[in-house]
């Protein structure tokens, strides 16, 4: 994990991989970025949403991959804006600084890249996620179709079983790994 920490991050930006994810799949990122896909999955009967977020390189090597509830307030697109801001703390933790966060809910991505506005309670986890990025010397939000991020989503389902966040670096139990070889994107 101690080399990712030092990754300097490529000299240019992220691109986008948006076209590439409409088309063919999911796309790895480019060499010295790491890609964030979050997803939120909503449970109404226990009023809780689970979170996934999982980290890859332009290897496809997972680096991290994390879970966790949280209570949900009756708006899914907040329900994912929360999971791109702990993903954002996820890889912030991991030292990662060079990153494409994807995430398959077009109105959270274009909230927080300015294509859109909003006056609701959403605003304020957009605007601390549009800070995070800030912070970055090297980030990007973009949206992905569900087929692209069938890892995370069945990740954030696991996040009911778990009674606590969870966070993954670098090794991941068995459950998890079946997760990744079973689920080709």
């Amino acid at each position: 994990m101690e080399a990712y920490r030092k990754v300097k991050g490529p000299e240019g930006k992220c691109r986008a991989t948006k076209e590439e994810s409409k088309t063919r799949g999911w796309q790895p990122p480019q060499q010295n970025c790491f890609k964030v896909n979050v997803d939120a999955t909503i449970s109404n009967d226990k009023q809780l949403s689970g979170l996934g977020v999982v980290i890859r390189d332009s290897a496809v090597k997972a680096i991290a991959a994390a879970i966790k509830t949280t209570k949900f307030y009756g708006d899914v697109a907040y329900a994912e804006a929360e999971t791109a801001s702990w993903g954002l703390q996820v890889a912030k933790n991991a030292g990662l600084v060079a990153l494409i966060i994807e995430t398959d809910s077009q109105m959270v991505a274009d909230l927080i890249n300015n294509r859109r506005g909003s006056k609701n309670e959403i605003f304020w986890v957009i605007s601390k996620i549009q800070d995070k990025i800030k912070e970055l010397r090297n980030g990007k939000v973009q949206h992905s179709l569900r087929s692209c991020n069938v890892i995370v989503h069945t990740l954030s389902k696991l996040a009911f079983v778990y009674s606590n966040a969870v966070v993954w670096l670098d090794s991941f139990p068995t459950e998890i790994m079946n997760v990744f070889t079973s689920l080709n994107e």
